[in-house]
């Protein structure tokens, strides 16, 4: 099944599908996350992506989780490593369009108060949370699709 590295820029990693916008060395496809277009991968198809420091880049991060919720197989995993809004970091980049915390991805997931509130205006789609530390600065969330 295949693996998806979005935003891959220079950290491509082996064995998966390298994405980024602009066709560098070692990207096996160039795509623009941000088109209204559905992505080029079928549905339940993908078995895991890696978004490494990307979300905090795109204009359209509700299309962003719905896209991924779509592409993944049931089970299927999405890690996103995204700057914390309290580190200079995210702030520094004059590239970053957002600025996320540790509850930005409560929207997806069942059980949160964001979630209860408004996941039906997020795109209705869930996923568990089945690991979410903060950490040097950097938040790393593991969603799994629900079965």
């Amino acid at each position: 099944m295949t693996r998806l590295n979005l935003g891959a820029g220079t950290k491509q990693r082996r064995g998966w599908v390298n994405v980024d916008r602009l066709k560098l060395p070692g990207i096996d496809t160039a795509l623009d996350l941000d088109r209204p277009e559905p992505w080029p991968w079928d549905d339940g198809s993908v078995s895991a992506i890696e978004a490494d420091n990307l979300f905090e880049h795109l204009r359209e991060p509700v299309r962003f989780m719905l896209e991924c919720h779509r592409i993944l197989a049931p089970g299927g995993t999405l890690r996103i490593i995204t700057p914390h809004m309290s580190s200079r970091a995210s702030w520094d980049d004059p590239t970053h369009i957002r600025h996320c915390t540790e509850h930005s991805f409560d929207f997806w997931i069942p059980g949160t108060v964001h979630y209860q509130a408004s996941n039906g205006l997020y795109g209705g789609v869930a996923f568990t949370a089945p690991k979410l530390e903060v950490r040097d600065g950097l938040i790393d969330v593991t969603l799994r699709k629900q079965p």
